[in-house]
């Protein structure tokens, strides 16, 4: 004779067991949907009359390996453009801090002719001067302060663009 605290555990399994097979039956069969002499849809597990109307078979099911074959990429593909999105944003902000470096660059060039040319407009103390090959100071001529002057006007032309 069984222990009475055997049957709770019989009892789970045998239902549990039982639940797995009507889930098992119910998954391998398949339902038809149909409209019989009467106009009433009719919904069952049997195939339909031959004079049913509007008959249809709900749950055909494709292979796994057919549905992953037609609507998804597979694993290696999904790889491969995530590192090609990888190497594109990459790409992209190469090229966005090259040209963030390249405006700071401009910017401090502008700067610099700009002040070369305030120098050379408003010299501070008279004359301009610069050093010689011996290292030097001598004043500039005018024909000098000129070309200069008209370094400066160019190099602000040329960094201080838009």
């Amino acid at each position: 004779m069984k222990k009475l605290s055997d049957w709770p555990r019989a009892v789970i399994f045998v239902t549990l067991m039982t639940g797995f097979t009507m889930a098992m039956a119910m998954a391998a069969n398949t339902m038809y949907r149909w409209i019989d002499a009467d106009g009433n849809v009719v919904y069952s597990d049997m195939p339909p009359p031959a004079n049913a109307r509007n008959a249809e078979s709900l749950n055909q099911r494709q292979p796994i390996s057919d549905v992953n074959a037609d609507n998804e990429p597979s694993y290696a593909e999904q790889e491969a453009k995530f590192q090609e999105r990888q190497k594109q944003r990459a790409q992209a902000e190469a090229e966005a801090n090259e040209k963030a470096e390249t405006a700071a660059a401009r910017k401090q060039n502008c700067e610099q002719a700009q002040a070369d040319l305030y120098t050379v407009n408003n010299p501070t103390g008279g004359r301009l001067r610069e050093l010689n090959s011996e290292g030097v100071l001598v004043y500039m001529t005018e024909e000098q302060v000129e070309a200069r002057r008209a370094q400066a006007n160019d190099a602000v032309q040329e960094w201080c663009k838009g």
